[in-house]
């Protein structure tokens, strides 16, 4: 595991124990229906946030927090929820900024808070703003000055108004960092805590959904715009059959979706947005007092129309949420270097249950907020722990000396893995003979088992040379095209033939083997020879689970090593034994 990768853990139990935080508190709150619930919660995760770095002063560990929880929090069976997502980012990032800005001191936890909570006001508006349009702003308006002649009260405009309710938030994330510093420091002095949970129970996988095609989600873009267009500028009627249209194609193609349209929230707000723009705007520039009020029908139908633009928005953005889980997108965020996150993220996954159900069995009690955060500190540690226990794919070495049988024996355990149904990618180098003299080799795609030419002895300069080999850039490029798709295509397996002098310099397999390295979905197997495997382990950081010796090796341990599905040992038998084995 390289230095970046090593703050993933306590990324993965920070933004772990922030998603509870988000599930339990932010249940418990939505259940009282108080006004705020969702400040009154962000508030509480600031207090969090601040106590941990006063905990762990990592330096970019909230924002990797933060990816994690928001992917927790924000992916429902099979979609993705932009706006939790977005605001758990904003918060977490922002808070970053400000310990960037004044350091990781009680200044710095103050303006990150600070500016943490501002956000939530302005995404409430900008969100607003997207789904209503600027008529929202008409009716906001309209709706405060009747509240300042209902009350009698005209001291302060609409905007400056607003601008005071923002300027709250601010300073309820200042107390609450305030809050999180003075909990730090008593955590400090607390002892470690050790979840009631069974060490046994291995992670749940992620549940994936059904088939997803990638082309929709331009489609459902162009519809979007399309849609907007109607809205603005045809007749009603036109709008309301293109949006009934695509919100029931939607919901046929989508099951999922039936769950937003179904909520009682839904359409109490369809109903007051309705009535509220019939009646604001329809007494727009009439004066008199705060009860005169009109209803009119031609802006009933603004209000409708308002309701259609956020029904096509929402409608939209779950049907685009559920195609973002496309396995493509996945392995592209692998292959560009995600895969730390994504290895956090299911390790967080599948925790989660386990994390829940510790904290409810132990007492958390939402009466006393900070003693509740306090006991989630006392575990910080053990989560810790237990997260990189959930070890990434194993490496394994096969080592032997030159002309020992290294690519025979690769050659033979793909063969095996290939006859159990299961995908083998990567390469091997298969010599060549010419009058008992080794005269070249060829590369062999073990997926496709396609044949190149790699390099050969006694030829024109090619301008890579080792030994008395040359290398053909053809045959080179193919060997990395092979292992840059190997990540993508969901092997049981990756094998490379073999790693040495060339891959130690930069050339040869050197280049993809990092991103594997760093990406991996399973286990890796690589040969090198015996004087090179220290060499190769401290070039790439790697400590393999087990070195085997070509001339001692039997395919059977090979493949109980690997633990692969329908081997004979019981599964993550690997996990269980991370140290290095000699064979």
């Amino acid at each position: 595991m390289g230095k970046s990768d090593d703050i993933w853990p306590k990324a993965a139990a920070v933004g772990s124990l922030w998603a509870s935080v988000e599930i339990i508190v932010g249940s418990f709150l939505h259940n009282l229906h108080l006004p705020f619930a969702g400040s009154m919660l962000a508030a509480i995760v600031l207090v969090f946030l601040v106590a941990v770095q006063e905990l762990w002063t990592d330096r970019g560990l909230i924002w990797r927090a933060g990816l994690i929880c928001a992917a927790m929090k924000s992916l429902s069976p099979g979609a993705i929820i932009f706006g939790p997502m977005v605001a758990i980012v904003a918060e977490a990032l922002l808070f970053e900024l400000g310990l960037k800005l004044s350091g990781r001191n009680l200044l710095g936890y103050i303006l990150g808070s600070a500016m943490a909570m501002a956000w939530l006001p302005l995404q409430k508006i900008g969100r607003m703003l997207l789904f209503y349009g600027s008529d929202m702003i008409e009716i906001s308006i309209a709706a405060f000055t009747r509240l300042q002649q209902f009350v009698g009260i005209s001291a302060l405009s609409p905007a400056e108004a607003l601008s005071a309710v923002v300027l709250l938030y601010p300073l309820l994330g200042m107390l609450a960092a305030l809050c999180g510093w003075y909990l730090g420091q008593r955590a400090k002095a607390l002892p470690p805590l050790n979840p009631d949970i069974d060490p046994t129970r291995t992670p749940a996988p992620v549940k994936q959904e059904a088939t997803r095609n990638l082309a929709l989600i331009p489609l459902h873009l162009l519809t979007v715009i399309i849609g907007m267009m109607v809205l603005n500028s045809c007749p009603f009627e036109y709008g309301l059959a293109y949006v009934a249209i695509y919100v029931t194609l939607s919901l046929g193609h989508y099951p999922t979706l039936y769950r937003r349209f179904c909520k009682p929230g839904f359409w109490i707000f369809f109903i007051c947005i309705t009535l509220m723009a019939g009646v604001f705007l329809g007494s727009l520039g009439q004066g008199g007092s705060a009860f005169n009020l009109s209803l009119k029908a031609e802006y009933l139908l603004i209000g409708v129309q308002m309701n259609l633009r956020a029904a096509l928005l929402l409608s939209s953005f779950s049907a685009i949420g559920i195609e973002l889980r496309h396995p493509r997108i996945t392995s592209f965020m692998d292959m560009r270097g995600c895969g730390a996150y994504s290895r956090a993220l299911q390790s967080a996954f599948g925790v989660m249950p386990q994390m829940l159900e510790s904290m409810m069995r132990q007492g958390m009690k939402l009466q006393n907020p900070l003693r509740s955060l306090a006991f989630m500190l006392q575990q910080l540690e053990f989560w810790r722990v237990h997260f990189e226990g959930i070890a990434a794919p194993p490496v394994f070495i096969l080592t032997g000396g030159r002309g020992s049988g290294k690519t025979a024996v690769l050659q033979m355990l793909s063969a095996e893995i290939s006859q159990k149904n299961l995908k083998v990618c990567g390469i091997v180098s298969r010599g060549l003979w010419k009058e008992d003299r080794r005269s070249g080799f060829d590369l062999v795609d073990l997926d496709t088992q396609r044949q190149v030419p790699l390099c050969r002895r006694d030829v024109s300069p090619t301008g890579i040379q080792k030994g008395p080999y040359h290398f053909y850039p053809t045959g080179l490029k193919a060997g990395k095209a092979v292992l840059e798709k190997a990540v993508a295509s969901n092997p049981a397996v990756i094998i490379i033939d073999e790693v040495g002098p060339l891959e130690l310099r930069g050339n040869g397999w050197a280049e993809p083997l990092g991103k594997i390295l760093a990406n991996r979905p399973c286990p890796l197997v690589i040969s090198v020879r015996p004087s090179l495997v220290e060499a190769v382990a401290e070039h790439w950081d790697i400590t393999p689970t087990a070195v085997w010796n070509v001339e001692h090796v039997e395919m059977e341990q090979m493949l109980t090593h690997l633990n692969l599905p329908g081997s004979e040992r019981g599964c993550h038998e690997w996990k269980r034994n991370k140290g290095r084995v000699s064979v």
